[in-house]
């Protein structure tokens, strides 16, 4: 994002600044000014591109303008760390502050000064032309907003596992794994592709309580794309209670489950499994002593689930229909009432089934397009004005269309919030405060007149899991161990990571 790239450049710059010795060799030579004129040239440069990014802008001459003025963002930034570079080391020696004065008084016979002077000036004169061309080629707004100026409003809660239909897969995954005339250990897959609710559904039998009654505590276990198979083992020893220590022998852990779960009945769920040697992988810890054991597993790949095993057929998850998809959708587009609002017109009911065709029967897509559609006016122009917004093309990639489209409409300020998240491994906990507390360490959050930084860096956390929701269940969590406020918090860090690697 451009906006962070000249805010981090800012930073930078006033760092640069507060250096003592820096600020006195500047001001001794009369460049201090130049540098404070664009440092507030900057913090112009900032705001344009912000204002330019909550627009939405399309014409061909604006989208230059402000590829000209990151640009200068990156030349003010090389001209910093060449001064860095060709500093000499005595400048940064302690007590140099008081030989300042024997320096040349001429600053073009101190040739790193003169040449920051130099740049400095380069840059000042860059920006004079490029607003000469805002003026010359009539580049003098940026249109009217296409998203409301204030933050938008928490989406009132709507529990996402209740997705139309489910209720009917759910009972059918639960008699599978209830099985009488099975005794021995059998795997059964949910298969579908993303957006399809696999998660959700294995989350819904997870918690029923025939499976509970049956089962007892079942484990939970993500796997995703790239898995780790010590760190899986380790995960289960950990959920047993038999983790003792840092074991890192994979033989010997799955040795110490295996002995252990023969005494029980027990269902282990693997969500998001990929690979299809996963199973073979993981079959020497999970053992039979024909009791009615079940493991779950949920993958996008049919392949996947006929490796593990062949008692059951992949239970086949397929898209909503029209009927299903126009439900669930207003149920998160329109949370109070769950259907069009009272007294709307043919019109608004048409943008509705629009709305409802681009996201193709996908779960996933139609909650966060709901989702999105909520912050929004009910009526006509709120919602035609997000649907022309949106050029998805028919090609399979509806999930990722709207994730793009629901991070596009976050507050600039949520969005670098959200960013942040890119710098956490796949799947890991994350501890809420600690996220908290490194929004607030980076500047992340805007200071609020009736609430404190952390305050509102966790009104934030909550906002992005409400703008972008997802189906997974886990990752979030208070120090100490625990969940943090129940399942809405357990979703927020891998639902927003994933965001990313989507959008």
């Amino acid at each position: 994002m451009a906006e962070v790239l000249v805010g981090a450049v800012l930073r930078k710059l006033a760092n640069f600044t507060v250096d003592e010795v820096i600020e006195k060799a500047l001001s001794f030579y009369g460049i201090r000014d130049e540098v404070e004129k664009l440092s507030q040239e900057l913090k112009y440069i900032k705001a344009f591109i912000e204002d330019a990014d909550r627009k939405h802008i399309v014409e061909k001459r604006q989208m230059q303008l402000v590829k000209d003025l990151i640009d200068i963002a990156y030349e003010v930034e090389d001209a910093i760390d060449i001064f860095h570079s060709e500093c000499p080391e005595k400048l940064k020696l302690p007590g140099i502050l008081g030989r300042l004065g024997r320096l040349p008084k001429e600053i073009s016979k101190i040739p790193f000064l003169y040449q920051f002077q130099q740049e400095v000036k380069q840059i000042q004169s860059r920006i004079s032309q490029i607003k000469e061309y805002k003026e010359t080629w009539g580049i003098t707004t940026l249109g009217e907003d296409r998203i409301p100026q204030s933050n938008p409003q928490l989406i009132p809660t709507v529990d996402d596992s209740e997705i139309v239909g489910f209720e009917t897969h759910r009972d059918n995954v639960v008699k599978c794994l209830l099985d009488e005339a099975y005794k021995s250990l059998a795997v059964v897959s949910i298969v579908g592709t993303g957006g399809l609710g696999k998660t959700t559904l294995a989350r819904k039998v997870y918690n029923s309580g025939d499976v509970s009654e049956n089962f007892g505590k079942p484990i939970w276990i993500t796997i995703s794309q790239a898995y780790d198979l010590l760190k899986i083992l380790q995960d289960i020893a950990k959920d047993l209670g038999i983790l003792s220590g840092n074991t890192e022998d994979k033989k010997e852990l799955a040795i110490k489950i295996r002995e252990f779960l023969e005494q029980k009945r027990y269902l282990i769920v693997f969500d998001d499994v990929w690979a299809k040697d996963f199973w073979e992988n993981i079959k020497n810890a999970i053992p039979d002593k024909n009791n009615g054991s079940r493991v779950l597993i949920t993958t996008r790949f049919e392949e996947v689930a006929k490796k593990a095993d062949t008692k059951y057929n992949p239970y086949l998850l397929s898209t909503l229909d029209n009927e299903q998809s126009l439900k669930l959708f207003l149920r998160k587009a329109v949370p109070k009432m769950y259907q069009c609002p009272n007294g709307s017109t043919d019109n608004l009911k048409s943008l509705a089934q629009e709305f409802v065709a681009k996201c193709r029967g996908l779960p996933l897509a139609l909650i966060v397009l709901g989702s999105l559609l909520s912050t929004k006016p009910y009526d006509f122009h709120g919602w035609k004005g997000l649907l022309d917004t949106m050029s998805w093309q028919v090609d399979g990639s509806e999930c990722i269309d709207v994730m793009a489209t629901s991070y596009e409409y976050l507050p600039f300020a949520k969005k670098l919030c959200f960013l942040y998240f890119a710098a956490y491994p796949e799947d890991k906990y994350i501890e809420i405060k600690d996220l908290l507390r490194i929004w607030v360490a980076e500047r992340l959050i805007p200071q609020e007149d009736t609430r404190t930084l952390e305050e509102t860096a966790m009104c934030f956390l909550e906002d992005l899991v409400q703008s972008l929701p997802r189906g997974v269940d886990r990752v979030l969590r208070e120090e100490g161990g625990g969940v943090d406020q129940g399942d809405e918090a357990e979703l927020l860090a891998e639902v927003l990571r994933e965001e990313i690697r989507l959008i």
